[in-house]
């Protein structure tokens, strides 16, 4: 499951329009949002350290029978986006 969600999490993080209705949420670039989290999950951490990442991220996961519905942390998405030059 872990798997699953960290795979839909990416793909939704990837997407011009889920980055730019988060990045207008905490007022950053979407396109350098979405190249960080391209890049951090699928090359730059493993699974422990992307599992941790999630946790900042998301508020809440509803799994469904044929769906999963994520409701993402805007406070959690700025801290790291503010944070990820001051590495």
């Amino acid at each position: 499951m872990e798997r699953i969600v960290r795979g839909r999490i990416t793909e939704l993080l990837s997407t011009p329009e889920m980055t730019a209705l988060i990045a207008g949420k905490v007022q950053c670039d979407p396109a350098a949002m979405r190249e960080f989290f391209k890049a951090e999950m699928r090359d730059g951490m493993n699974s422990a350290e992307q599992n941790r990442l999630i946790r900042l991220l998301v508020e809440k996961i509803t799994v469904k029978q044929d769906s999963l519905e994520f409701e993402f942390k805007t406070k959690g998405v700025k801290f790291i986006m503010e944070n990820i030059g001051n590495e």
